[in-house]
């Protein structure tokens, strides 16, 4: 039975990153990162933030002409240099793949645990902080799976 006007419960997500661990018994510290649940309004915005962060190719435009203008943007934003020997469009696709992991990951992180500075004292997940952290493949793999397959439960509440 559909029950209209009622919110359903939803619990935070937790990314546990046992990889990372630090110590051993009970001294064990486990780097944790907790999400509030993503909405399909919040992923399809962050979609469309990474979408606006990477300029199109003009209909016209050279592959030379279209790297002349986009790499200044990829280095601006932390990528390396696309050259034309790559599937620039395949390579493009999975930039915005990154910065919209990135932006989801920004709009619902709540905390974490276990992420520290050079001097190992505590970060607080700021906006940048977040993105160097998705740097790292283990823990952009376990965002984007915590992230991207927490909505099942909620679809298939059919609260989606």
């Amino acid at each position: 039975m559909i029950i209209l006007g009622r919110q359903a419960e939803v619990e935070d997500i937790v990314c546990r990153l046992p990889e990372y661990a630090i110590g051993k018994g009970a001294k064990r510290l486990v780097p944790s990162i907790t999400f509030s649940r993503p909405s399909t309004a919040s992923i399809t915005a962050a979609q469309s933030a990474a979408r606006r962060c990477i300029p199109g190719r003009d209909e016209d435009e050279t592959v030379e002409d279209y790297l002349a203008r986009l790499n200044p943007v990829l280095e601006h934003l932390g990528f390396s240099r696309l050259s034309g020997k790559a599937d620039i469009q395949d390579a493009v696709r999975g930039i915005m793949h990154e910065l919209m992991l990135d932006q989801l990951a920004r709009i619902h992180i709540k905390s974490w645990e276990g992420f520290g500075d050079t001097d190992k004292k505590p970060l607080e997940p700021t906006p940048e902080a977040v993105a160097q952290a998705l740097r790292d493949k283990i823990i952009a793999d376990r965002v984007m799976t915590a992230l991207l397959d927490s909505r099942l439960p909620v679809v298939e509440e059919g609260n989606a």
